[in-house]
């Protein structure tokens, strides 16, 4: 289960990037929007991890409802 999060992860991070990239100022020099994007990505990953990572103990005790009878 641990192996399937880890392409979900990198998959995830570029998608924010790409979001990210999409959305702020082009090529600014001012680190304080750097670090503020940079948090803003890892609170998003976070965010969509954990919402996954729930989604699927949901869907794995959904199924033990079903083979354990």
């Amino acid at each position: 289960l641990t192996i399937l999060f880890i392409p979900l992860i990198f998959r995830n991070w570029t998608k924010i990037q790409n979001a990210i990239k999409a959305r702020s100022v082009k090529n600014s020099k001012n680190i304080f929007i750097k670090i503020n994007n940079l948090f803003q990505s890892f609170s998003t990953l976070l965010s969509y991890l954990l919402n996954t990572a729930e989604n699927t103990r949901k869907a794995i005790l959904n199924r033990e409802k079903y083979l354990v009878k």
